[in-house]
C-alpha cells in the first residue's frame, strides 16, 4: 500500500512540473505567436518529444554516471543528448513555426530552451537525491544513538544489581532483618528499573524517588560508617528526565567513601531545581591512597558522562573536583570529591501517562 502511494505521490508531482511547464512557456512564447492555447498546444507536443530524453537523464544518466562521480562521461553524454534533443525539437518547431525557427537563430532559441528544461529537471533531481540521502543519514544516526543508550543504559542494571545482591549477601547470616529490609527496598527500585526505565523520559520526582530507595538500602548497609545528609528541594515544575541518568554518582560516593576512618565517612547530596535547571550535588570524604580512585575507576562515571553527552548536548554542565577541608566533628583534613551537574530540563507533558506515575517512598 505503501508503495503505491509512494507511486501516486511521484506521479502527482511530476505532472503538475510538466502542466506548470507548459503554461508558463506558452506564456513566454506570446512573443512569437500571440495566440495563447495554440501555444500551449505546441509546447505540450514538443514537450513529448522531450520526455523520453528528460527521463532518460533523470533516471539512467544521473544515477549511473553523475551520482557515481563519473562526471567526464556525464558531461559528454549530456551534451549528446542536448544536441539530439534540440535537433529533433528544432525541426518539429520549424515545419509549423518557419516565421520564426527555421534559421540558425531559432535553433539557438529551441536549444535554448531545451537546456534550460534538462538544467531545470537535472536541479530538482540532484536535490530530492541530496534530501534523501540527508535523511537516511540523519534516520542511521539517530538509530545509532538510540542503540548507543540503550546500551549503555543496560550498563546501569547489572552493574547496580551486583552490587546490591553482594551487599545482601553478606547480611544475611549477620543481620536477617537489615536483609529483609534491603530485599524489601531492592524489589520497589526493580519495579522501578522494570517499568519505567524502558521509556525516554521520566518525571523528575520519580528519579529522585528512586535515589531516596538507593540512598536508604545503602544507609542500612553501611549505619555503622556512613553520615548522608540528603537535601531535595519541592519541585514547582513537573520536569522530565532520562531515568536512572543520577544513580551513578551516588552510587560512586557510596563505593568509594572513606570506610578506613574511625569515625567513618560522610556523603551529602542536593537537588535543587530553578528555571526549568536541575542542579545536583554530591560530595564524600575519600581516602586519596585508595587503589581505586573515584575519578579514575568504574564504568559507572564513564558511562554517565556519555549519556549526557548523548542526551543533553549544550544542555549540561559537569564539574568533578577534589579538595581538602577540615572535618567540622574531628577538626582535621579531610579528602573531599565533589560533582556538581546542571542539566537544561523539559517540561513533563501535561498528558497524563499512567506508567510515569510515580510509586510513593517509604
Amino acid at each position: 500500500m505503501s508503495v503505491n502511494i509512494s507511486i501516486k505521490n511521484r506521479f502527482a508531482y511530476h505532472l503538475l512540473f510538466w502542466v506548470v511547464y507548459i503554461f508558463l512557456n506558452a506564456a513566454v512564447d506570446l512573443v512569437y505567436y500571440s495566440i495563447y492555447w495554440y501555444n500551449v498546444f505546441f509546447t505540450a507536443t514538443s514537450s513529448l518529444i522531450s520526455l523520453a530524453f528528460i527521463y532518460f537523464n533523470l533516471y539512467y544518466l544521473i544515477p549511473r554516471l553523475l551520482l557515481k562521480k563519473q562526471y567526464l562521461p556525464y558531461f559528454l553524454a549530456l551534451c549528446l543528448l542536448l544536441m539530439v534533443n534540440a535537433t529533433i525539437v528544432w525541426s518539429f518547431t520549424a515545419a509549423f513555426v518557419t516565421d520564426y525557427f527555421d534559421n540558425f537563430q531559432g535553433f539557438i532559441i529551441i536549444g535554448s530552451d531545451v537546456l534550460l528544461l534538462v538544467s531545470t529537471t537535472t536541479v530538482i533531481k540532484l536535490l530530492r537525491a541530496w534530501y534523501q540521502k540527508e535523511r537516511y543519514t540523519r534516520e542511521l544516526e539517530k538509530k545509532h544513538l538510540e542503540t548507543e543508550l540503550n546500551y549503555l543504559k543496560a550498563q546501569v542494571n547489572p552493574h547496580f544489581l551486583f552490587n546490591t545482591l553482594n551487599n545482601i549477601y553478606f547480611s544475611v547470616d549477620q543481620r536477617p532483618a537489615v536483609a529483609k529490609e534491603m530485599l524489601l527496598q531492592l524489589s520497589e527500585m526493580l519495579s522501578y528499573q522494570l517499568y519505567d526505565v524502558k521509556n525516554k523520559q521520566v518525571s523528575l520526582e520519580q528519579e529522585l524517588a528512586y535515589l531516596k530507595r538507593y540512598v536508604h538500602l545503602e544507609e542500612i548497609r553501611q549505619e555503622d560508617i556512613v553520615d548522608v545528609t540528603l537535601h531535595f528541594s519541592e519541585l514547582t515544575e513537573a520536569l522530565v528526565i532520562s531515568p536512572i541518568l543520577l544513580l551513578p554518582f551516588v552510587e560512586n560516593a557510596f563505593k568509594h567513601g572513606d570506610k578506613t576512618s574511625p569515625n567513618g565517612y560522610w556523603i551529602t547530596i542536593k537537588a535543587t531545581c530553578e528555571a526549568h535547571k536541575l542542579f545536583f550535588t554530591v560530595e564524600n570524604t575519600y581516602e586519596p591512597k585508595e587503589e581505586h580512585h573515584p575519578v579514575k575507576s568504574g564504568i559507572g562515571l564513564e558511562n554517565v558522562k556519555r549519556r549526557l553527552a548523548l542526551l543533553y548536548p549544550q544542555k549540561h554542565q559537569l564539574t568533578i573536583e577534589t579538595f581538602t577541608q577540615t572535618s567540622p566533628t574531628t577538626g582535621t583534613p579531610v579528602h573531599v570529591f565533589a560533582i556538581q551537574l546542571t542539566i537544561d530540563l523539559a517540561r513533563k507533558d501535561h498528558q497524563k501517562d499512567e506508567k510515569n506515575i510515580a510509586l510513593p517512598y517509604r
